[in-house]
C-alpha cells in the first residue's frame, strides 16, 4: 500500500464551499457503493479538492492504483458548468471523478492511459 499524500504535488483547496464539499463526499460514497464494484480492482479511493491549472478539472495521482488518489478542482468544474450551461455541477463532478477512476483502473491493469476509454466510462456511469 502506498503512503502518498496529494499535498506533496498539489495545493489543497481549503476554501471549498460547504455545499460543494458535502456533494463531493456524497458522490464519493455513492460511487464506492454503486460503481466501484464494477471495476473489479481496488476497494477504496480518495478524492481531494485541489487547485489545478485553468481548464483542468481533475487528476489521478499515478502510482496510487492500490488505493487511488484523485484531485478535483471545484472552481474549474464550476467554470466548465458555466461555459457549457447544459451540465449540472453534480454531474460534472461525478463525471470527473469517474474519468480519473478509470485511469486508476488502467494503471491497475497495466494498460496505457486512454482518454477516450476514460471519457466513455465516465459518460456511461454518470
Amino acid at each position: 500500500m502506498h503512503n502518498y499524500d496529494i499535498s506533496w504535488d498539489y495545493m489543497l483547496d481549503d476554501y471549498v464551499d460547504v455545499k460543494h464539499l458535502s456533494l463531493l463526499k456524497g458522490l464519493v460514497k455513492d460511487i464506492k457503493r454503486d460503481t466501484l464494484p464494477l471495476l473489479k480492482a481496488f476497494k477504496e479511493f480518495e478524492v481531494y479538492p485541489i487547485i489545478l491549472c485553468d481548464g483542468i478539472l481533475g487528476v489521478y495521482c499515478f502510482g496510487t492504483c492500490e488505493r487511488p488518489i484523485i484531485g478535483v478542482d471545484i472552481g474549474n468544474i464550476l467554470v466548465a458548468c458555466e461555459e457549457y450551461k447544459n451540465i449540472s455541477f453534480g454531474l460534472a463532478l461525478k463525471t470527473t471523478i469517474l474519468h480519473e477512476l478509470k485511469h486508476a483502473w488502467q494503471e491497475w491493469n497495466n494498460k496505457e492511459f486512454d482518454e477516450e476509454e476514460a471519457e466513455d466510462f465516465a459518460y456511461n456511469y454518470s
